[in-house]
């Protein structure tokens, strides 16, 4: 995958391509919100109630330069020197641990030549025996591994962006009830569990039980992403909060005799974030008490596709926009070609391989720059669930593996687990941990699928640290304006049978922007859905919201 590509998969994208897939309305997860929290909310399903389990924000030994807090990412400037000891309890008590989680990586180094392998399986008290699969073939394997009526591995993956089968069924009939490990003050006896953040969690609560453990990610939505040089040559010291500064920005940036352009989208994106906060349009869903709506039923839909039709005739976005990919967005940018696209806020990242390009963003702003409307994500990569009928002393033992595998950033536990042995998988360069490029494959059995901590940034080159600080900040300005999605992974099966109405509203919607359709076409098309196939949606999802309480 391109580093400058956050690993998830957004519903409307996934829907636009699941036309044939029947997975019924189940209850996935307990609604997003933005609850960061100290202490624990509550959530549940079947008329239950489940405490969420506390938060407790892990008091660093090393103080951050940056600090966050359960939403904004603390920031490191340099790397703990030593690395501090964060795990004292023991973890396994022998035997395997088997594990079926998803990859993006080539097979890792056979255990008996991994170093690493062995130290690891040596620190977490097991032999630790994944069954790593190609993420375009998990919701195969793991309809085949429920399927089969065998013995499941003990930790099972559930990336829950992906069209997982039975999942309501599962989560009662196969899966450990969590409840009383984790819920309320029990997870403090697991304290690097207990620093994930409440939005993360609330993912893991289905029927009235607590079923997973999340891997969990920043909540925020991909912003734009600015080249603060062009738009510092253009006289703007800032990038522009209103919709009118917007598009001042935008003729600024554009120059075609020298093949210079404002913006670029990924195909079918459009620009979306920065729309959807401009015209206040909901996550996806809008739920006003009893009523559901898309949010293509808000106003802003159509007044914002006219906007993104302005600025295609306005000729700001790239003139390949309608088919692009990432990988070509990301060589647009990064060569100067075009000054803003959107990408996942962990994309910053690569400022680090262009030290030389000051990196700059943009919040979703409201049109009058009054605001900040910012589409909230999940907060998380996956639930991980424990296989039911195991011994109460063994879901013990396997919590405390997890909770060393969740060890917080700069502590000796994450050092192990992220870069391996000093000397075998990496070195120490001007203080910092640096991989040994080809020992790469050595971490490739993918512990950070198994259990993780909430994600830092981490800038020790001085010339990407105040392009960290400005994201820092940016983080914040976002903390102020998340917008949850009330349907946030649940699924109706009438929706997910019939994707083609869904694919057929992008694609009117992309020949209106581009002139080969007109509003008519698009109103048309989203009455179709409303006609055909949108009452029983709602009412799928509905009864799913009612159900997960």
């Amino acid at each position: 995958m391109s580093d400058f590509q956050i690993p998830t998969l957004s519903r409307r994208r996934f829907l636009a391509g699941s036309a044939g897939l029947a997975v019924s309305a189940t209850v996935l997860s307990a609604c997003g919100g933005g609850d960061d929290g100290g202490g624990a909310g509550s959530s549940g399903g079947d008329g239950g109630s489940v405490e969420l389990p506390t938060f407790k924000k892990i008091e660093a030994t090393v103080m951050p330069d940056l600090p966050g807090d359960g939403i904004v990412q603390d920031v490191y400037f340099s790397y703990p020197d030593p690395p501090y000891q964060a795990v004292e309890h023991p973890t396994g008590s022998g035997g395997e641990l088997r594990a079926m989680l998803m990859t993006y990586s080539t097979p890792p180094t056979p255990m008996d030549q991994n170093s690493y392998w062995q130290r690891m399986n040596d620190d977490l008290g097991v032999t630790f025996i994944p069954d790593l699969v190609p993420a375009d073939d998990y919701v195969e394997k793991f309809s085949t591994v429920i399927a089969g009526g065998g013995e499941l591995p003990e930790i099972i993956q559930a990336p829950l962006w992906m069209p997982l089968p039975r999942m309501g069924e599962l989560i009662k009939s196969q899966f450990t009830d969590l409840t009383e490990y984790l819920s309320g003050d029990a997870v403090l006896t697991y304290p690097n569990l207990a620093n994930i953040p409440t939005a993360s969690w609330k993912n893991a609560v289905n029927q009235g039980i607590l079923w997973g453990v999340p891997i969990p990610r920043p909540q925020f939505p991909s912003v734009m992403y600015v080249r603060m040089d062009r738009s510092e040559q253009a006289g703007f010291a800032e990038f522009p909060k209103t919709q009118e500064e917007f598009l001042e920005w935008g003729e600024a940036m554009t120059d075609t005799s020298k093949q210079q352009y404002a913006f670029a989208a990924v195909q079918n994106g459009w620009m979306e974030n920065a729309v959807n906060g401009m015209y206040e349009q909901p996550n996806k869903w809008h739920l006003d008490g009893d009523t559901l709506t898309r949010e293509w039923d808000h106003p802003g839909y159509f007044d914002g596709t006219d906007f993104v039709k302005q600025v295609w005739d306005l000729g700001y976005l790239h003139p390949d926009t309608p088919g692009m990919q990432v990988s070509q967005q990301q060589t647009l940018f990064w060569n100067g070609t075009i000054a803003a696209c959107e990408n996942g806020i962990s994309a910053v990242s690569s400022a680090a391989q262009y030290p030389d390009v000051p990196l700059g963003a943009r919040a979703p702003w409201t049109k009058d720059g009054s605001k900040v409307h910012a589409m909230q994500n999940t907060g998380i990569f996956s639930v991980n669930a424990l296989k039911k009928g195991l011994e109460k002393a063994k879901v013990e033992e396997y919590l405390n593996i997890l909770d060393y595998l969740a060890a917080p950033f700069g502590s000796q536990e994450y050092t192990t687990i992220s870069f391996g042995l000093e000397g075998e998988q990496y070195t120490i360069e001007n203080g910092s941990p640096t991989p040994i490029q080809d020992k790469a494959a050595d971490l490739a059995i993918n512990l950070k699928y198994v259990a993780t901590a909430p994600q830092t940034l981490y800038a020790p080159e001085m010339a990407v640290q105040d392009t960290y600080t400005r994201f820092h900040e940016l983080q914040q300005e976002l903390a102020t304006g998340l917008v949850p999605d009330p349907c946030v992974t649940l699924r109706s099966e009438t929706l997910e049978r019939n994707g083609q109405y869904e694919q057929e509203i992008l694609d009117v919607r992309t020949g209106y922007i581009l002139g080969r359709k007109t509003l008519d076409d698009l109103k048309g098309a989203v009455q179709k859905y409303n006609d055909e196939i949108g009452a029983e949606v709602n009412a799928e999802m509905m009864a799913a919201i009612e159900a997960r309480g």
